[in-house]
């Protein structure tokens, strides 16, 4: 990749969009109450815009089961951070939202029972650490009765139009064009990132902010000089908005924004709706992180979604998804339900859960890679904390070898084993139709 200009990094401190959030997807219609949906048998989320799609994923599965698993999942998109508040606190959600719907694939516009004092979340979703809401938006901690839980790998990161003429950026250039909101607050810019109106990012509660925030050393709070700074219209409320902003920019060359991938991904290339003319696509720019000597896609090229870079270290933002519930004495979610739902997620995390039977699990791996998220067992490195050096992962049940024949990855080096009984030498065991390591 080629490197972005080089930028001299000053030592001082540091329009509107549709916001369309969880309900950017929703479908036209009459909202149904919630708690209507599946027999009111639903779990409630709450958090980040960006693990709307993963959730969408898993409510499918669990419909396509061949035992189909029977609950249904309500999310509200509030932003990673005040997802986390908003269960710690306590306090009831009166957000829009949306229903899962695992039949047509969508998110279907819903009316909270009690619009007046709103719903209190079962499950708050963020996209960083809870350190960091903590410490970057007043979060709670999590204490005595509640319960932090990992899911897939989530990437984050700069995007761009398709059709702009830039390919990377580096973490000097990103701090200097978002901090100095393209020249708006200061004599500094970088070119083509010099109007403040093409520049879309997130209210300082979002995870994806956050994290790229603490990639670049640049805080939530500093991003186009605040939420409620003469820029404030630029903070947007969800992914959606981002995206659609992205998307309808007078300027396509200095359009820039920040995503996720299960955002960006499926945004890579469009489709024409009835007819009409598609959307134009948008694309990760490659990000040079401090200290590194050029900037990375997290993929193999442009035109793949294997994740190889984000897999093997060397992008460098990404992060778990983290799910906080409620639990009893024993560490066990209170709800039957949550518990069901993050058993799942488990099944292919760092320690998988071994009540899962291989096809429940190889569901919850296509799930999370149809999601554009990378499940644990196809990571080989691994971080503690938020953009923290990553150090080498060796899965327990590694399934790299089937994420990527689902990503069409052309960097793999694996052996299939239709039968069984192929595998030998360093990867001596038969997972998912292939050879693995263990």
């Amino acid at each position: 990749m080629r490197k972005k200009r080089n930028i001299a990094l000053p030592g001082a401190a540091l329009t509107a969009a549709a916001v369309l959030g969880a309900s950017a997807s929703a479908e036209a219609q009459t909202p149904a109450l919630c708690s209507s949906f599946n027999g009111g048998n639903v779990v409630y989320f709450t958090g980040s815009t960006a693990v709307q799609p993963v959730l969408q994923k898993l409510a499918n599965s669990f419909a396509a089961a061949t035992t189909p698993i029977n609950i249904g999942i309500v999310y509200q998109s509030v932003g990673s951070c005040q997802g986390n508040i908003d269960l710690l606190t306590p306090a009831a959600e009166k957000a829009s939202a949306v229903y899962l719907d695992p039949t047509s694939g969508k998110a279907i516009a819903c009316t909270l029972t009690d619009t007046v004092n709103g719903q209190a979340p079962d499950v708050a979703v963020s996209d960083v650490f809870p350190a960091t809401c903590t410490s970057a938006a007043g979060a709670p901690a999590i204490g005595t009765g509640f319960k932090e839980f990992v899911g897939p790998i989530q990437v984050f990161g700069m995007v761009a139009r398709k059709d702009s003429t830039e390919t990377s950026i580096s973490a000097k250039a990103a701090y200097v064009a978002f901090g100095y909101a393209g020249g708006g607050l200061g004599a500094y810019t970088v070119t083509p990132w010099t109007d403040p109106a093409q520049m879309f990012v997130r209210k300082s509660t979002s995870g994806t902010i956050n994290m790229i925030g603490t990639a670049i050393g640049l805080p939530a709070a500093k991003w186009l000089g605040g939420d409620s700074g003469m820029y404030a219209a630029q903070h947007l409320g969800g992914s959606g908005a981002v995206l659609n902003a992205l998307q309808t920019a007078a300027n396509k060359d200095a359009a820039i924004g920040i995503l996720a991938a299960d955002f960006a991904d499926q945004n890579r290339t469009t489709v024409a709706p009835d007819g009409g003319t598609p959307p134009p696509a948008i694309k990760f720019l490659a990000y040079k992180h401090t200290g590194q000597s050029c900037g990375y896609l997290p993929d193999s090229d442009s035109t793949k979604f294997d994740k190889i870079n984000v897999r093997q270290g060397r992008y460098a933002i990404w992060g778990p998804v983290h799910m906080i519930t409620k639990v009893d004495t024993s560490s066990v979610p209170t709800s039957a339900n949550v518990a069901t739902i993050l058993k799942y997620f488990a099944s292919v995390g760092p320690t998988p859960d071994a009540t899962l039977t291989d096809t429940q699990k190889k569901d919850m791996i296509t799930a999370e890679a149809n999601a554009f998220t990378v499940p644990w067992c196809a990571m080989q490195v691994q971080r503690a904390t938020e953009i923290a050096t990553p150090t080498p992962f060796q899965p327990a049940e590694p399934c790299g070898c089937y994420y990527e024949s689902i990503k069409g990855s052309s960097v793999t080096t694996c052996t299939a084993c239709p039968n069984g009984n192929e595998c030998s030498g360093s990867t001596p065991k038969c997972r998912y139709g292939f050879c693995e390591a263990r």
